[in-house]
């Protein structure tokens, strides 16, 4: 149910080409939903709490370079830079996902 919720959120911030910071604030907001729900069934091992825990660091700090960068007048580089870095680690956890027991390679 929650993995549905969080594509319908993804689908409709894309309907307009594009995503704005209160909209990544509102998928912020389905992900601490997500991580909530998960976190209470999880067992004793903590490897689920540790990795939502290093992913919240992540958001947190891309979140941050996603603003300073939106606001600098020096030109296209430092978002190119961002943009480059984030695309290959969303790569990489696309591929992440897919390498999960039971689960079909991300579309």
């Amino acid at each position: 149910m929650s993995r549905k919720n969080t594509r319908d959120l993804i689908a409709e911030i894309y309907a307009d080409s594009g995503a704005d910071l209160d909209e990544l604030a509102r998928l912020r907001d389905r992900v601490d939903e997500v991580q909530s729900e998960v976190v209470e069934q999880e067992e004793s091992d903590g490897i689920v709490v540790a990795t939502g825990k290093a992913f919240e660091i992540i958001r947190i700090l891309v979140e941050e370079g996603v603003v300073k960068t939106r606001h600098r007048t020096q030109g296209p580089v430092d978002h190119s830079q961002l943009r480059s870095i984030v695309a290959a680690n969303l790569a990489y956890l696309q591929a992440t996902l897919g390498a999960l027991p039971g689960q079909t390679p991300p579309q």
